[in-house]
């Protein structure tokens, strides 16, 4: 997630939890969202707040996240 590959782009910041149910309705529309715009000047970036690494991997999994997130504890 180095800043010198989003140069030039529109950056979407999305933070998330895995227990956070609004978070989760989010998912599918942040998804189409990054699928979209995979070909243009456009980057999703997830910011996580789980209390370990792990249940973000799972989550992730489990949505099927079509944009990368780091894990900010």
């Amino acid at each position: 997630l180095g800043t010198s590959s989003h140069r030039g782009k529109v950056v979407l910041l999305t933070f998330w939890s895995s227990t956070c149910p609004p978070c989760k309705r989010m998912f599918p529309h942040e998804n189409e969202l990054a699928s979209r715009y995979s070909q243009a000047p456009f980057a999703l970036l997830g910011v996580n707040c789980d209390p370990d690494p792990q249940a973000m991997r799972h989550t992730q999994a489990r949505f099927g996240h079509q944009f990368p997130s780091i894990w900010d504890a």
